[in-house]
């Protein structure tokens, strides 16, 4: 089983390869706050409760961080928690650090937008329907560009590997 603590320090030495140092270095005082505050060692991943949250913000405000560090650092263990989802290394449909009933189930998950975009679909679909599936594909793939920009496009906005998008009003 992997420990939040391994995870933690791989995703950073991912960020840092990336060359994303900022978002390492958030991660990084967020793994030792979090860590100094559960009493030291190696924490694992049942150790985040709401409970802990709720212990780990009371500690954070005994130490006078302020709150924008301590949203910080809470996003920061949401965002880990649920990269560890993501990648099936620990169970959690129901994710721990959504309260708000209007952040539940609005995005996909990882499993359903890998099955959007790479499963194989029947042949014997209407061509409409599958130039649809195709359009979906492609604004996915572009990173959610809206439809109104993808319609807009015209093949001299690509060159080489290089898209160009001029944002169109709704």
């Amino acid at each position: 089983m992997v420990s939040l603590s391994k995870f933690m320090t791989s995703v950073i030495e991912e960020l840092r390869l990336e060359g994303r140092y900022s978002t390492a270095y958030i991660y990084h005082y967020a793994l030792c706050a979090f860590t100094n505050s559960q009493g030291g060692g190696e924490i694992f991943f049942n150790a985040l409760t709401r409970r802990t949250l709720k212990r780990f913000q009371q500690y954070l405000e005994n130490q006078q961080k302020c709150y924008n560090t301590i949203s910080t650092y809470i996003r920061a263990l949401r965002a880990i928690y649920n990269r560890a989802v993501d990648r099936e290394l620990i169970s959690g449909e129901i994710r721990l650090f959504t309260g708000i009933a209007s952040e539940r189930k609005l995005a996909i998950t990882a499993q359903q937008m890998n099955r959007l975009l790479y499963e194989e679909k029947p042949k014997e679909m209407p061509q409409q329907i599958q130039r649809a599936q195709d359009i979906l594909k492609l604004m996915l793939h572009l990173q959610g560009i809206p439809f109104v920009d993808l319609a807009h496009l015209r093949k001299n906005d690509l060159k080489g590997d290089l898209l160009t998008c001029h944002r169109q009003k709704t």
